[in-house]
């Protein structure tokens, strides 16, 4: 493993510490990870790597916890995202496994008493003139006959655009509730002045 992170990764420190039976290896990377964890993944060929281990008895060969700071870019500058963003993927003993169940595109969201509803718009895509295939998430203009907005990259599948579109929405949702929270303050106040 060792190995592999520095023929694939040399810009930044390499941290080891042993903790027990176990290693953490921790670094800084201007680069996607890709390469290095393939190359994990070929020393153990009865493993397989997963992103869900919940309800299950998994035997955990690897964890990688991958975070992405709202400063991180790459070298010419150009920042990759906006916030914080944070990922868990685990090698493990490869066994069938029952394909996650995709949500729901609608949800919802309580705001005091009243539900109000939400949709991650989730398009299939496949590109032309290559073989890949995915979902996009976007979002409609509203006006008829033209295209939507392309909010993220081609994800793999629809269980993680849902969960993507949701991530990108939630800000928007914060906003709203905070318009409610003000207009039920106003209206608190109005209610206890005409008493």
């Amino acid at each position: 493993m060792l190995r592999a992170i520095a023929d694939h990764h040399n810009t930044h420190p390499v941290f080891i510490v042993q903790i027990g039976n176990s290693m953490q290896i921790t670094f800084d990377s201007n680069d996607e990870l890709y390469d290095i964890e393939k190359t994990f993944a070929e020393n153990f060929p009865e493993y397989e790597y997963t992103d869900d281990i919940s309800g299950s008895n998994e035997e955990i060969m690897l964890s990688i916890n991958r975070m992405q700071h709202p400063t991180s870019g790459d070298n010419w500058g150009r920042l990759w995202n906006e916030d914080t963003i944070r990922s868990e993927k685990y090698l493990v003993k490869k066994r069938d496994r029952m394909p996650p169940r995709t949500p729901n595109s609608t949800f919802h969201v309580l705001f005091g008493e009243e539900l109000k509803e939400y949709k991650v718009d989730i398009r299939r895509v496949a590109l032309k003139d290559t073989d890949r295939k995915g979902f996009l998430v976007v979002e409609e203009t509203g006006v008829e006959g033209e295209k939507p907005k392309i909010l993220t990259e081609i994800l793999p599948d629809q269980t993680t655009a849902f969960w993507e579109g949701y991530r990108l929405l939630s800000p928007k949702i914060d906003t709203e509730f905070d318009i409610f929270l003000k207009e039920q303050k106003k209206r608190r106040k109005k209610k206890n002045k005409s008493i």
